[in-house]
């Protein structure tokens, strides 16, 4: 990922985040892309060409053209991780460090009373 860019803390869910939530971001503008053809050399190139010229511009949209093979292979991923999280009895937790870890922590106590 390139935390350096704050990408993070501009995306939807950061006022999650804030609120101690822990957050999984998916989001492939966020770092390397890995194309199932051309690696990340070919994601690179494909990540600096859509963010430098159409991110958040009138060419912003669907096309047709896409591979979205990855990003199957990404969902099915996640659906895997939600899948066990909602069977298990673990709550999600913030890595030690976060500044956001000690807002879930404080919850962790409102949780456990119910």
């Amino acid at each position: 990922s390139l935390p350096e860019n704050g990408l993070f803390f501009r995306a939807d869910h950061f006022s999650m985040a804030r609120g101690g939530v822990p957050v999984l971001l998916i989001m492939g503008i966020a770092g390397a892309s890995d194309l199932v053809e051309g690696g990340r050399v070919a994601g690179d190139a494909w990540i600096a060409e859509y963010v430098g010229n159409c991110y958040h511009q009138t060419c912003d949209e669907w096309s047709p053209d896409w591979d979205l093979r990855g990003a199957i292979m990404d969902m099915e991923l996640f659906h895997t991780i939600v899948r066990e999280l909602g069977d298990s009895r673990r709550w999600p937790q913030w890595n030690p460090g976060s500044e956001f870890r000690a807002v879930r922590i404080k919850s962790d106590a409102i949780r456990a009373s119910r």
